[in-house]
């Protein structure tokens, strides 16, 4: 809706209940600044000069497209009744201003939108806990990624550990082969020395025998 149907709508309201001419004065003043949290909306989302808002193009996104509004949402319009409240009197026709306004915003809505989807935009909890979900996303997936790292890094080291078993079994292998080869070895000469001194034995034996069969001859 445009700024000047809220003025004179919150005007209108302001006669209706009788308010004092300042009163009246508030609510209009109050029914048009509310609306600046488009601009600072678009002007912190864009980065556009602020010319372009006046196009018609513009205007429309900033009507009929909710965004995080802040003077539209409930939880500022709760802080602005407590100042009310417990400040000054004045907060409250402040919040009049902007219920009166906020109520033909609902209208605006519905009649352009067809649904009521738009209303979780005007609850700064809303975008608090989707933010909150993004970086919990953010950090899931970051555990994953480093979940997925560290298997790597685990498989990788594995295979370390295998190559280094395997060879350390090849070389295990090859040293029980060399040493199966010299006991062998050692073993084949201890019997050929033993066999040889069997022989020098025996032929010691024969000696002595021929020449005791000599001996009885003679």
């Amino acid at each position: 809706m445009h700024s000047i149907s809220h003025a004179l709508i919150n005007g209108l309201a302001g006669y209706v209940l009788g308010f004092e001419p300042r009163i009246i004065a508030l609510l209009v003043i109050a029914g048009v600044v509310i609306d600046l949290d488009h601009f600072l909306y678009y002007l912190v989302t864009t980065k556009k000069p602020i010319r372009q808002l006046f196009g018609l193009g513009v205007k429309h996104w900033m009507c009929y497209t909710p965004r995080l509004f802040l003077f539209h949402t409930l939880e500022f319009n709760v802080i602005v009744l407590l100042f009310g409240l417990f400040v000054h009197p004045f907060f409250l026709y402040l919040e009049l201003a902007f219920v009166i306004h906020m109520m033909m915003d609902v209208y605006d809505y519905i009649l352009h939108l067809g649904n009521i989807r738009w209303a979780k935009h005007w609850f700064v909890t809303y975008y608090v806990l989707r933010y909150l979900n993004r970086k919990a996303r953010e950090a899931s997936a970051a555990a994953k990624r480093g979940f997925a790292k560290a298997r790597v890094r685990v498989a990788a080291k594995r295979d370390v550990f295998r190559h280094k078993l395997v060879a350390e079994r090849a070389k295990l292998r090859l040293r029980l082969r060399e040493d199966r080869a010299r006991f062998q070895a050692r073993i084949s000469s201890q019997r050929a020395r033993f066999a040889a001194r069997v022989r020098k034995v025996r032929a010691k034996l024969r000696s002595k025998r021929v020449y005791a069969r000599s001996g009885a001859s003679e």
